[in-house]
């Protein structure tokens, strides 16, 4: 079985040996897997699938996990090993992120009066081709920028990414939110944030319609392995969640639309039925 996700992931699901249906092989291809290779993904995949992990990826595919279905359910919980291997993609991009959280944790206890964040290099990886993360930490957070294409996108979904950033800059500073997700810094349209617009491919992408989101991740929103987690996985989606967000809008526009139509018909339809011109008025009076 071959599947992908909304990133474009391909999977593959097989039984590699017909005579021996116990053994169960899932492999993944995805494009940006050098890039988390360099950023420590191997590290978090042996640590959550070690004994799992093939000596050699399926051809074709950049990892593979192979299990024996026998041995699996005698000594797991099954359903925690499906959770497990469902989180493939959210552990393979974690290593970037655990990477600079470490590093900022390091950083704040080593407190060096001589540290100076811009000489840190950016951690970039392409999780889709629309999209971009640029990860590296400071001695008191750690910095995500997301940029997302906008190029296939209508004037008015674009409309509606400015005004959905607005509202997530807005919100990160209300008291209730503040102390519950990553602060937003900055969040435009074809302005890139001033870390990164030296970076010779945001250059060349001036021509180019792109959003860029900057979260600073401050250490109390990471001081649990869930927490940690948590973050991970919603920066992870947050370009699905933006596109379901810009649906969203839209059809609570439209359903609000045709609402007031409707009740604009409905008010027309009942003052035509009441409505009486002032000749019949004046005949109606004349025969009285």
């Amino acid at each position: 079985m071959t599947f992908n996700d909304f990133s474009g992931i391909s999977y593959h699901l097989s039984t590699p040996s017909k005579e021996n249906l116990s053994q169960l092989r899932l492999s993944i291809h995805w494009d940006c897997w050098v890039q988390l290779m360099q950023y420590g993904a191997m590290d978090v995949l042996e640590r959550e699938y070690g004994q799992w992990i093939a000596s050699s990826p399926e051809q074709g595919y950049d990892f593979t996990l192979e299990f024996n279905i026998d041995g699996l359910v005698g000594d797991n919980d099954p359903d925690d090993v499906i959770r497990n291997v469902a989180l493939l993609r959210r552990n393979a991009l974690s290593g970037a992120f655990e990477r600079a959280f470490t590093a900022q944790a390091q950083a704040k206890e080593e407190n060096d009066p001589n540290f100076d964040p811009n000489a840190i290099e950016f951690m970039r990886i392409d999780p889709h081709r629309d999209e971009r993360m640029y990860i590296r930490h400071h001695r008191d957070y750690a910095t995500l920028i997301i940029g997302i294409a906008l190029d296939d996108l209508d004037e008015a979904d674009k409309l509606f990414v400015k005004l959905t950033f607005e509202e997530l800059k807005h919100r990160s500073r209300l008291q209730d939110y503040c102390t519950r997700a990553p602060l937003v810094v900055h969040a435009k349209v074809s302005v890139p944030p001033p870390e990164i617009a030296h970076l010779e491919e945001v250059v060349q992408d001036s021509s180019h319609c792109r959003a860029y989101i900057t979260f600073l991740i401050p250490p109390r929103l990471i001081d649990t392995k869930r927490r940690r987690d948590e973050i991970i996985s919603q920066r992870m989606i947050f370009r699905d969640y933006l596109q379901y967000h810009i649906k969203c809008a839209k059809g609570f526009l439209n359903i609000r639309m045709r609402r007031n139509l409707c009740d604009h018909i409905k008010w027309l339809e009942r003052t035509s039925k009441d409505y009486v011109s002032p000749a019949r008025l004046i005949n109606k009076f004349r025969r009285g």
